[in-house]
């Protein structure tokens, strides 16, 4: 079973052909981050990969693929991913939110991520050993680059990725923080499997939302500030 089987079944159940996707997509997962690009720059909604897929024509420079995943953590994104690339797309660039772990980050912080410890399953099936997984440091430097110029202040970090929310225990959020975490997800590691898996490209920014780093969660103190981040984020991209 692979992309490219699921794909030509679907057209032969399905009159709507998939649209080619652009070599470079953005992976959302909030559903703000694909209404602030909307209201900024040209979207054609398109059928696709599995999850909700347009196509944004930024008013300078190339098309941009734009693509929700059908649902959190790594299974669902790695369909996408997948799904994606078959269809033509060669870089990924996820955008999403991420707890806090650490006193090294504070809520509304923007991290680019340089590395991702895997704890879940979507890695390891994707030839991801125990110790940290990375992004492609040249797109992850492009971002930084972009992210620069378009005066968006952001560190650099590693993330715990993990399957399960609400096994995050005192344990395993020690662990996660001596590994060199600070952050927690869901999908980080995965991607970072999945593209390397396919000699592909990928990269992840997040907004720090909640906290549990002193072991007590606390929610996101202003979500529609991490929202207009995330939109920020978003936007440095879009630029030529």
């Amino acid at each position: 079973m692979t992309a490219a089987n699921v794909l030509a079944w679907r057209q032969r159940s399905s009159p709507a052909n998939p649209s080619p996707v652009p070599s470079r997509v953005l992976l959302a997962f909030d559903g703000s981050i694909v209404s602030a690009i909307r209201r900024r720059h040209g979207v054609r909604d398109a059928s696709g990969p599995a999850g909700r897929f347009a196509i944004v024509r930024p008013r300078s420079g190339e098309p941009v693929g734009l693509l929700v995943p059908p649902g959190g953590g790594g299974p669902a994104l790695a369909v996408a991913v997948e799904e994606a690339a078959a269809l033509g797309a060669r870089e990924f660039i996820s955008i999403g939110m991420a707890g806090g772990i650490s006193p090294s980050v504070k809520p509304g912080a923007i991290l680019l991520l340089d590395a991702a410890l895997p704890y879940d399953g979507t890695s390891k099936a994707y030839g991801a050993g125990p110790g940290p997984v990375g992004p492609d440091s040249r797109l992850t430097d492009e971002i930084a680059a972009r992210l620069e110029r378009a005066g968006v202040v952001h560190e650099r970090a590693a993330s715990w990725t993990t399957d399960a929310v609400y096994r995050e225990t005192p344990a395993a959020i020690r662990a996660a923080v001596a590994g060199g975490a600070s952050v927690v997800e869901m999908e980080a590691a995965g991607l970072f499997a999945v593209a390397r898996a396919l000699g592909i490209r990928a990269a992840a920014v997040v907004v720090v939302a909640d906290d549990v780093s002193d072991l007590t969660w606390r929610p996101p103190h202003d979500i529609a500030a991490c929202r207009r981040s995330l939109a920020a984020v978003a936007e440095a991209l879009m630029a030529p």
